[in-house]
Parts: structure tokens; sequence; C-alpha cells
């Protein structure tokens, strides 16, 4: 078994490795001290995570988000597998690399109904029990966040149940209280919310949702607010401003952002869990994605 991640402390704060010669003499970006940036990777059972590292230092990052499919570290209540998690997480260490853990995926032991898609627990505390554990194992080391969910606006991510605020906010509260009783200092991210203008049962507005998760308690349930602003109407060469955000109405037609009860409701408000892609997307619950990246492929030559 890999040994268990060590605590990080001031005096012993590992330096960011040099970066690997390529021959050609560049040298590292100078580091962000502003905002954490960061990529996502899979790097669990692939022994990538050295890579990974390597690259996220050669662009001058400091954070990774990895998927954690409880299922696969918790194959029964209580039996915990941590092997791969800790290969990560000591690699992320060494490399002076902070990590974020995104929790998904509840194993077939703690549902109930159609297991068809990937779903949550019958019972919120058997996620809480695992992400106190998780918590606990990595608190003092360079895992520094933890996700709770992702995606939960989405009927596929959420096992075809009714896609509901406040059936989040259930699973959200007993995770964040055992985060923070394992480990004060661990970062408690809500569930990112994907933007979409599919109508229910397949998904709900992420802005509507997000007010529904405000009016359930989320101030007091999360230290930062996940969300996934994917590209969509917004071509990537837009460098931003207004040119940026001024798109993104439409998306939000109908959602009074004067009245909607989100603190700072605006949609170019920025929010730690931002993985931003422009990807061609069938299906209903993102066709005004897939209309603009016709746009932007012919725009682009």
């Amino acid at each position: 078994p890999t040994p268990k991640p060590t605590k990080s402390s001031s005096a012993s704060q590992p330096k960011p490795t040099a970066k690997p010669s390529s021959g050609g003499g560049a040298s590292n970006p100078p580091p962000n001290t502003s905002f954490g940036y960061g990529i996502q990777a899979h790097m669990v059972h692939n022994d990538q995570a050295p890579t990974v590292m390597a690259k996220i230092k050669d662009m001058g990052f400091g954070w990774v988000k990895q998927q954690v499919e409880w299922k696969a570290h918790e194959p029964a209540k209580g039996a915990y597998e941590w092997g791969s998690l800790d290969n990560i997480a000591n690699t992320a260490k060494a490399a002076g690399v902070n990590v974020l853990w995104s929790a998904v995926k509840a194993p077939d032991w703690s549902r109930g109904g159609n297991l068809a898609e990937e779903g949550p627990p019958v019972n919120p505390q058997d996620f809480a029990d695992f992400l106190g554990a998780m918590a606990s194992r990595y608190c003092g080391s360079n895992v520094k966040a933890i996700e709770v969910w992702n995606e939960q606006n989405l009927h596929y991510e959420w096992g075809n149940l009714p896609i509901d605020p406040a059936a989040y906010m259930n699973l959200l509260k007993p995770a964040y209280t055992a985060i923070k009783n394992a480990c004060p200092s661990m970062i408690v991210v809500s569930g990112a919310l994907t933007p979409t203008g599919a109508p229910a049962p397949a998904a709900m507005d992420d802005y509507l949702y997000l007010e529904g998760m405000y009016q359930n308690g989320l101030k007091n349930f999360s230290d930062a607010i996940g969300a996934h602003p994917s590209g969509f109407n917004v071509a990537p060469n837009v460098k931003g401003g207004a040119d940026a955000c001024n798109p993104i109405a439409p998306l939000t037609a109908g959602v009074d952002l004067e009245t909607t009860d989100v603190p700072a409701a605006d949609p170019c408000q920025p929010n730690p869990v931002r993985p931003s892609t422009w990807g061609a997307i069938k299906g209903t619950y993102r066709s005004s994605g897939e209309r603009r990246l016709g746009s932007i492929v012919r725009e682009g030559g």
C-alpha cells in the first residue's frame, strides 16, 4: 500500500520543480500570484500523475482537479481504497501543485431503484462519511479542496431522479459538516452546475438551480461556488469584457438578474471552478452550444 500523504508545513513546503530541459532554452512562465489557475486531468490508476504535474508547472499553473469516483474508492461501506489517490497527492506535493478532488458517482450499495444512470445515494450520510474520511486522510497535504458532486442540474448526473436544488442541498449539508469536522482548513466547493436551456425533466437552468440552492442554505454550507461556463455562444477568440458577457444574456433569458436571489447575480462573476470548453455536443440540453460551434468553426476558416 502507498504511504499516507504527509502533512505540509510552512517550513517544509516543497519548492516548484524545475522545468525539464527541452533543448530549446525556454524558461518557466512566471508564477501567477493573483489567481489560482489549473487544469482538470485524469490520473487515477494510470500512472500519469508525474507527467500531468510537470505539464502544469510548464504552464505556470498551480492547481489540478481530479474527479474521484466514490464507487471506485469505497466498494463496500467503510472499505476505503486510497492507493491511487495517495499517489496523486504525494506527486502533487513533490511538484508544489494544489489538488481539488471532485467527488461523484455513488456506489451501487448506497443507491436504490434504477441504476442505469450514475446518481446520488439514498442516504446522504453515506456520502458524508466517505468525504469526511477523505478529508481526514488528506488534511494538511496538497489536497486543498473538495467539490461535492458535479452537474447535478442534469438528469444523467442525478440518476434520472427529479432535478431538485433542495435535494442536492440535502446531500451537500451533511457533506460540508463532515469535511469541516475532519479538516477545518479544507475548502468545500459546491457541485458545479452546467449551463443548459433544456426543460425538465432533462435539466434545469443553472441560474435558476443556483437560486434554489441559495434558498435552501447554500451560503452557510460552502466555501466556494462551482460553475461550468462552457464556451457555447462565446467564441474562443473573444478576449473578455462586454464582448464576452453580452452573448451570455440570451442563455439567461427569462431570468431577472436584478431580482434573482443569488448574491452578486452576474453571469461574468468569477467562481473557483470554471473549466471552459468548446465541443461538438449532441442532444438537447446544450443545443445552443452545438449551433454556435458550427459558426465558430466557420469563423475560424
